[in-house]
């Protein structure tokens, strides 16, 4: 109910006529329990066309003070893979968004985030 309802939902239902929800998964960050390793949801690539897109609902701001959301620009247009020992690194040209609660993120499941 909470995602039929945000505002985002016309949009999505607009570029994706067929739109499908597939899975909904909940996730909490305590205070002081790390970050999450840099991954994609999906590492198939399929040329320029999209199979699946990830739509986060971020109930609570995220800030650099509590883990805001980190992406790699253009990591979702090819084939790319990062070593195990640099997935939890700082890397080159990462973009940190901050992201007020009640925000609801699309983007493609292949973005290393």
């Amino acid at each position: 109910r909470m995602i039929d309802g945000h505002a985002a939902m016309p949009l999505l239902e607009r570029l994706i006529p067929d739109l499908q929800l597939l899975a909904m998964d909940i996730r909490t960050c305590p205070p002081g329990g790390g970050g999450m390793p840099w991954h994609p949801d999906i590492d198939f690539h399929s040329g320029k066309s999209i199979v699946s897109i990830n739509t986060a609902l971020y109930l609570d701001d995220l800030t650099p003070d509590n883990g805001a959301l980190r992406v790699l620009p253009r990591s979702h247009l090819l084939p790319f893979d990062l070593p195990e020992a640099e997935r939890t690194s700082d890397l080159p040209g990462e973009v940190l968004v901050e992201i007020p609660a009640g925000t609801m993120v699309v983007f493609q499941d292949t973005l290393w985030y």
